[in-house]
């Protein structure tokens, strides 16, 4: 399962300040963390109500996989065995592990709770590996098999194995001849027939039946001996694959269609991160429903009873709704439930939850599921699981960035929204990259990231629930589609907004505005589609 993750974590980059200073950096690799290994959590794990463990190795070798996967059975075993009392990792088994890979030593990550630096590797973001050729070893585990070769002159040569209960057989393509010079003998044909090389296969027993006086090219022996053994590992193998799964359509449901008809022109929700954009957008006409992140509320109003933006919203007949972190922490759920007036009737018309952890915020505090509006980064992107939520009572989704026109078209679309323009979030990190290099200063900063073809990518850190965004270096802009996305049924446009300046968000709104009306606008530069056309696989 190799993924299409490109790896940008382990790469070097180079970080610039708010003013564009290049900082000092303890190490290039600034967003590579050191590999995680949790082999002395399993009782706590255990205990936590964990009943799977998820070992990766991406690209890894196979004395990797072996390696790790004997280690962590064992201790596995060793806790059931014994409890939690009787639980013990050697420093030997400790030591293995980093032999078999790390990136300067090992992380717990989060279990332990909120970390930082410690986390990271910083000097490197390859995979340093020891002693692999003792490791090699433990991948050498291969099926016994019985053999029987026959060669007669002017007869197709045959060879039959046998393995777990199985026999087959398999003939050349060509037909051995009466020597001229030399004869082939039998311990050349065995010589050659035991090379089983890769295959999972080793001859434990094999009968060389050969006529006297033939000559056999080893190339004939050496294609039917990959012909059979590659039919035996086939036949091996598909009795224990299961039979694919048919297709069946998923008709929609009664009870759990959209609500409402999509409109003409839908719905515009924008999502806003500044005061000064929230001051412009709240003013245009276009805007029926206006979004605020949870940080500028805990940031800058003071008396959540009297929300400064709940009013505002109210005044200019706006929907007003909350965006509640991408990462939910202790902190943030302690700040929004100090701000219970806006979820309570009468405060905010909805609220987006970016995360299943907000969706549980959500249920703890008794939210009503109708109101409640699934970012784009929780999964709907098929018609099953649009139902699913259907079926659980929400009724607004924010269609996923990573589908393509074709894939949206095929999709149940008149509760969703369509982000059309907004700067996509590369990677959300619960470490902070500004913590890490020059400490905390508990204030909210921009920074870049310069990788090695001097590609600009702003980071924001959201400093008070302690997580930052990568942005993608060019935003996304889909203005110049309006006419295809009215056609896709959507029930509203999203406009995000990260860091525009008021005048700048009044001038892209009323571009979206002109694209829906079909009149000319102004395309932002070097924008991009993005998964519009390829999509993703």
């Amino acid at each position: 399962n190799r993924g299409r993750c490109a790896q940008p974590c382990r790469l070097p980059y180079q970080v610039l300040d708010e003013s564009g200073r290049r900082m000092s950096l303890p190490g290039d690799y600034v967003l590579s963390p050191k590999d995680l290994c949790a082999i002395e959590r399993i009782p706590e794990l255990a205990e936590a109500g964990v009943y799977s463990l998820k070992i990766e190795g991406r690209m890894k070798q196979r004395a990797y996989a072996a390696g790790v996967v004997s280690i962590y059975r064992r201790y596995v075993d060793q806790y059931l065995e014994k409890g939690r009392k009787g639980y013990h990792v050697s420093e030997k088994d400790r030591q293995t592990l980093l032999d078999l890979g790390n990136r300067s030593g090992f992380t717990d990550g989060y279990l332990a709770g909120h970390v930082g630096r410690e986390m990271m590797s910083f000097a490197e973001g390859s995979h340093r590996k020891e002693q692999s050729e003792i490791l090699e070893t433990s991948t050498e585990i291969r099926r016994p098999i019985r053999g029987r070769f026959f060669a007669r002159e002017g007869r197709p040569m045959r060879l039959t194995v046998s393995c777990d209960g199985i026999t087959l057989e398999r003939e050349s393509s060509q037909c051995p001849e009466r020597a001229r010079n030399r004869a082939t003998d039998e311990e050349v044909v065995a010589e050659k027939l035991k090379k089983t090389g890769d295959t999972p296969f080793v001859f434990a027993d094999l009968v060389i039946d050969l006529e006297p006086g033939l000559f056999i090219p080893m190339t004939q022996v050496n294609e039917l001996r990959r012909e059979t053994l590659g039919a035996l590992e086939e036949t091996l193998l598909a009795g224990n694959r299961r039979a694919p799964e048919v297709f069946v359509p998923v008709e929609a449901e009664a009870g759990i269609e959209p609500e409402d008809p999509p409109r003409q022109t839908g719905s515009c929700l924008v999502v806003v991160e500044t005061g000064e954009q929230f001051s412009s957008c709240i003013r245009q006409a276009c805007v029926d429903e206006i979004a605020v992140r949870a940080e500028l509320l805990t940031d800058e109003d003071k008396r959540p009873s009297d929300s400064f933006y709940l009013r505002e919203a109210k005044k200019y007949g706006k929907r007003f709704l909350v965006v509640l972190p991408e990462i939910m922490r202790e902190r943030a759920a302690g700040d929004l439930r100090s701000f219970s007036p806006l979820f309570d009737k009468g405060g905010a018309d909805g609220v987006i939850a970016c995360s299943y952890d907000g969706l549980q915020f959500l249920e703890s505090i008794g939210y009503p599921r109708e109101k409640v509006l699934l970012d784009p980064r929780i999964y709907t992107w098929n018609n099953r699981s649009l139902h699913a939520f259907r079926r659980l009572g929400y009724r607004r989704f924010g269609a996923p960035c990573e589908l393509n026109a074709g894939e949206l078209m095929h999709r149940e679309n008149g509760d969703s929204y369509l982000t059309v323009y907004g700067r996509a979030a590369l990677m959300i990190t619960a470490n902070c990259l500004e913590k890490n290099i020059a400490g905390c200063r508990k204030r909210q900063g921009l920074y870049r990231l310069r990788d090695r073809y001097q590609t600009l990518f702003t980071v924001k850190n959201y400093c008070r629930y302690c997580y930052n965004k990568i942005y993608n270096s060019r935003v996304l802009c889909l203005f110049s589609e309006a006419e295809r996305i009215r056609e896709m049924g959507f029930f509203g446009a999203r406009l995000d907004f990260t860091l525009e300046t008021g005048e700048e968000c009044a001038r892209i709104l009323k571009d979206w505005t002109d694209a829906l009306a079909g009149v000319p606008f102004r395309e932002p530069e070097d924008a991009t589609k993005g998964h519009w056309k390829r999509g993703v696989k």
